[in-house]
């Protein structure tokens, strides 16, 4: 848990604003994140111990993949027979997690996982080792052409996914084609009438609430600080993030908010959105 009086100031700035954010969302969307038990295992950067990275990895991604599967398995009833992948997968969790509840029965249902992340599990920990799985796989992606055919893929999953694409280390491009690229790129290879569900951070409702600070902004953005200070990720608000989907193509079916985890653990609202590529695309 994390101690008001012993952490540092920009902990205790964080844990301030996850209050505000807290009482927000309650008012705001109905979401109790009061009732969601926040993990022992919070991690502060200066209290980990070099032994115990992985335990907390596996723990986090177990988690979010938990959450995440119970609230996107429902999104993809609809979707066309066919593959389903997870972009920006990490270790490959998430489209696992999905495998084991929802395509069980479903053995013609090919999963796999999407990344260029340099952090998969490795021999040193075989047991967490999706890259060899006969369910769901993880193949490394260079942020170039994506490795599915034309009008291949059933659905696809951006899980936290999209906000990371302009960072300069994830992507060579310039900055202004990195996400035009990509989201094309997710275009060509969904089948017509496929489903697309992106899942981030909310961080209020339109460009203008996230630009006057609001404490959901506040509070992602502290995490970001204290927890990732290298990374130069873009945050958008919901509208942003809609506007961006209909832009490359895609009709948006259904927008919500869910309580979830961030990075750190903590209770937090995030936004789900649910995509469509017509049929005529």
């Amino acid at each position: 848990r994390i101690d008001l009086k012993r952490e540092s100031p920009e902990i205790q700035s964080l844990t301030k604003s996850h209050g505000k954010m807290t009482e927000l969302a309650k008012k705001d969307f109905g979401l109790d994140l009061k009732n969601i038990r926040t993990p022992d295992w919070i991690e502060q950067p200066a209290l980990q111990k070099k032994e115990r990275k992985l335990d907390l990895y596996i723990a986090k991604e177990q988690m979010r993949a938990n959450y995440l599967a119970k609230n996107i398995v429902p999104l993809l009833s609809d979707a066309p027979d066919g593959e389903i992948a997870d972009i920006g997968t990490r270790s490959g969790f998430f489209p696992n997690k999905l495998r084991t509840i929802y395509f069980q029965k479903n053995d013609n249902r090919k999963i796999t996982g999407l990344d260029l992340h340099q952090e998969l599990p490795t021999d040193k920990n075989q047991q967490f080792d999706f890259t060899q799985g006969k369910d769901a796989f993880v193949q490394h992606y260079d942020g170039g052409r994506m490795p599915y055919d034309d009008k291949s893929l059933a659905a696809v999953t951006l899980n936290f996914t999209l906000h990371h694409v302009e960072e300069p280390s994830r992507n060579p491009r310039p900055e202004s084609e990195k996400l035009e690229h990509f989201l094309n790129e997710v275009n060509r290879v969904m089948k017509p009438n496929g489903v697309l569900v992106v899942t981030e951070d909310y961080m209020g409702k339109d460009i203008d609430e996230r630009k006057k600070g609001n404490a959901y902004a506040d509070t992602v953005l502290k995490v970001d600080d204290i927890f990732y200070p290298k990374s130069l990720g873009s945050q958008r608000s919901q509208k942003e993030w809609a506007d961006l989907l209909k832009k490359h193509g895609f009709t948006i079916e259904k927008e919500k908010h869910i309580a979830g985890y961030n990075v750190a653990g903590l209770p937090m609202v995030e936004l789900l959105i649910k995509a469509r590529k017509p049929l005529s695309n």
